[in-house]
């Protein structure tokens, strides 16, 4: 464990957890933002993508999701922070958002918009262990859901700003994406801030391992059953 984890008492920890997950969901919002309004609109009015490429932006951060299933596995017991672990995809993702806006190609658009949204959601796991080690117990459905709610209103308000710029000229997707990068970057910043441990070494021997939670807990797996129909609907 860190040392200077190891020397911030409880309380502490969950103070400067939640000061900088407060910055991360603003900056996250954002990013948000960005795949949900902004990826595939530009690449259906500005470059009339074809079904394939549609599709591919679409599944980005669900591919994410399933790959960060081997990322957690294969940096588990090597010593690596947690927030760094969770920081440097972000980092990644600024830069590939910010290339994919500047270089006028359907392809290398659609490439470097797809690694950007892989690349936030494989942190995902980093970062939900931050907030299992660092917030109390009781106080954990609370602390998570304030920076929730401020990702969901930048969220709009970006959705919104982005529109109407886009509205008086389309080309300016270029520099909503260069916001949608920055804002990437800063959200790397404020994760690395986070006092986090190290990654706990697996006790499974292959990436699912813990795919054998759903036999062995029925409401687990239920809850991933429906979780999955939705997500095929």
């Amino acid at each position: 464990m860190p040392s200077e984890y190891s020397s911030l008492t409880t309380s502490e920890l969950h103070r400067k957890t939640y000061k900088y997950d407060l910055w991360r969901g603003f900056f996250d919002g954002v990013l948000s933002s960005g795949i949900q309004t902004f990826a595939l609109f530009i690449a259906i009015r500005y470059y009339n993508a074809g079904e394939g490429l549609k599709s591919l932006i679409a599944a980005a951060p669900f591919i994410g999701m399933i790959l960060s299933l081997p990322l957690v596995h294969y940096t588990a017991g090597k010593g690596l922070k947690k927030s760094w672990c969770s920081a440097v995809p972000s980092a990644l993702a600024s830069v590939c958002l910010i290339i994919g806006a500047w270089i006028p190609s359907l392809e290398f658009y659609a490439l470097m918009i797809t690694i950007g949204y892989i690349c936030r959601s494989v942190a995902i796991p980093y970062l939900t262990s931050i907030y299992s080690d660092n917030y109390p117990h009781h106080k954990r459905g609370e602390s998570f859901s304030k920076p929730l709610l401020l990702t969901v209103a930048i969220s709009s308000l970006f959705g919104l700003a982005g529109s109407l710029l886009l509205e008086i000229n389309i080309v300016y997707f270029n520099w909503v994406f260069t916001v949608v990068g920055i804002c990437a970057l800063a959200k790397a910043w404020a994760i690395s801030s986070m006092p986090s441990k190290v990654i706990e070494k697996t006790s499974h021997n292959h990436p699912f391992g813990n795919f054998e939670y759903m036999i062995k807990d029925r409401e687990f797996g239920y809850v991933l059953l429906t979780w999955f129909i939705m997500g095929f609907a």
